[in-house]
């Protein structure tokens, strides 16, 4: 039995300019701006390199790869979104970090008053944007598990932030 050897997929090599503008393009016509719009550019190249068919010149490729980052960015920024607007049953969070860089020490240290469970469940979900499935799969517990740690952690939270007036959280 010969056995049958799988081509090389990837590339060896950067996107040549005219990739990245094409690259560049879609992410901004799909509504991917400002720094994220360089962290974009650049899962574009990751996936480039790690998927592209082969070293030849490839806009259209690189354009539909393009759409699919911005597709899977503004996924990640709606459950980001949602999960901050169901924080503790029903409440929205108006917390805003970036408007008060004397808030960062706070948040920190209610993060740190965690346990270790609580506050990796909230890591994966929160600021990776992971869905309860793939949080699941990464911690290697049922999605219940991850819900119900998700819950503690934010019920844990609340008294905790709520004590500093400068986090005003609203129903």
């Amino acid at each position: 039995m010969l056995l049958e050897t799988r081509p090389h997929r990837g590339r060896s090599r950067p996107l040549d300019p005219a990739e990245e503008r094409v690259a560049r393009l879609v992410l901004i016509r799909r509504g991917v701006h400002g720094p994220d719009l360089e962290d974009s550019l650049q899962e574009v190249q990751i996936r480039v390199l790690r998927f592209a068919p082969s070293d030849e010149q490839l806009c259209p490729w690189v354009g539909q790869v393009a759409s699919n980052v911005a597709i899977d960015h503004h996924r990640a920024t709606r459950r980001r979104r949602d999960l901050h607007a169901t924080l503790g049953t029903g409440t929205q969070a108006a917390v805003h970090t970036d408007a008060d860089p004397t808030l960062r020490p706070v948040v920190a240290a209610a993060l740190r008053s965690l346990g270790p469970e609580h506050r990796e469940v909230l890591a994966l979900r929160v600021l990776a944007g992971l869905s309860l499935r793939e949080t699941a799969s990464r911690l290697g517990i049922p999605e219940g598990t991850v819900k119900s740690r998700l819950h503690r952690a934010l019920t844990a939270l609340r008294p905790v932030l709520a004590d500093d007036e400068r986090l005003a959280w609203s129903a």
